[in-house]
Parts: structure tokens; C-alpha cells; sequence
């Protein structure tokens, strides 16, 4: 099993616009969303905003048996939620 944690900058103003997008997928987007990572092997992902000296930074952990294959799955999709 692989553990991912993964951070990303959020650009200055546009920590409303992350939450908002992740509201999306937890709500009306949250069935192809799930099936999206089912797709893909992604078992568990989390994703969190911390607030740190810097500015605002986007934490995401994910889980899958082979990461990189997932990884590689999402990248080539040609699925029009993942695109």
C-alpha cells in the first residue's frame, strides 16, 4: 500500500475558490468523484488547507496499492470528470 502526502501553494486570493471546489466534490460531484477514484485505484484521500507563515497551502494524502499507477491512470484519462 503507498501513503502520498502531497503539498501545493495556493495562490494569494484564491483560498475560497479551493474550499468552494472541494465543497463541489463533496456534495454534487461527490458520485463521479467516488467513481473516479474507485477508476483509478485510489482507496482514501483527504484533502486540507493549512494556514501556515507562507500563505495558504493545499495538503493532499492519498492512498492506492500502486500509486504511481493510479497517478498514471488520472494523468491519461480521458474521462470528462477527470479532465
Amino acid at each position: 500500500m503507498d501513503h502520498i502526502c502531497v503539498v501545493f501553494p495556493i495562490l494569494p486570493g484564491k483560498t475560497e475558490e479551493a474550499r468552494a471546489f472541494q465543497r463541489e466534490l463533496d456534495t454534487e460531484r461527490k458520485a463521479d468523484y467516488d467513481r473516479s477514484e474507485r477508476r483509478i485505484g485510489i482507496t482514501r484521500e483527504y484533502w486540507f488547507i493549512a494556514s501556515v507563515p507562507g500563505g495558504d497551502q493545499l495538503v493532499a494524502y492519498m492512498e492506492s496499492q500502486d500509486f504511481n499507477q493510479a497517478f498514471g491512470q488520472f494523468v491519461q484519462s480521458q474521462d470528462d470528470f477527470d479532465q
